[in-house]
């Protein structure tokens, strides 16, 4: 009989971790673990809309496992969330085991509820009034998340294609008029 070891969930402190910045704009944070960097923190920049409507995301690769876990133990909110598990979190682990690790969640199966341009193109493609408005009040929750949807339906380049309802819906959700 043939020994298997797995070695997919063993990882170092010193592993770099790829964050990626699920809001359109810089988050700044203070780096707890890394010598030197202390003070200065780290600016992790934020994704971006171009002038053709397509989306860049922004994945950040300086920050080790360690200083993850050191943020994660400190409930910095932007990669707890409003759960402390990453739910509407502007930050996602995305290496979906380091995520597991660094939230201590061995049995999770998927990531948390975060608004991710993924998401928000899914949402804007729902017809059905009732189950849009059903879904956008379960990604959109906090301010951040309500202006994050403004940038993403102002950059929409089939803005003119939604329903008036469904306009309606999102303007009511971002306090935000788009006509």
């Amino acid at each position: 009989m043939n020994n298997v070891i797995s070695t997919t969930t063993e990882f170092r402190d010193r592993t770099r971790v790829e964050i990626e910045n699920l809001v359109p704009w810089d988050v700044g944070i203070q780096i707890r673990t890394i010598p030197g960097e202390r003070f200065n923190g780290a600016n992790v920049p934020g994704s971006r809309y171009h002038f053709d409507g397509t989306f860049h995301k922004s994945i950040y690769r300086q920050l080790t496992l360690e200083e993850v876990i050191t943020q994660i133990s400190l409930e910095n909110p932007a990669f707890c969330g409003i759960d402390g598990k990453g739910s509407h979190a502007c930050f996602r682990i995305c290496d979906f085991e380091l995520y597991k690790a660094a939230f201590d969640l061995p049995d999770a199966t998927e990531y948390p509820v975060q608004l991710t341009n993924e998401e928000i193109e899914k949402l804007l493609k729902i017809t059905d009034v009732k189950k849009f408005k059903a879904r956008l009040d379960e990604l959109v929750v906090t301010e951040s998340e309500k202006f994050q949807l403004a940038i993403a339906v102002a950059n929409y380049p089939k803005f003119d294609d939604l329903s008036f309802k469904i306009t309606k819906l999102i303007e009511a959700k971002t306090e935000r008029k788009f006509q």
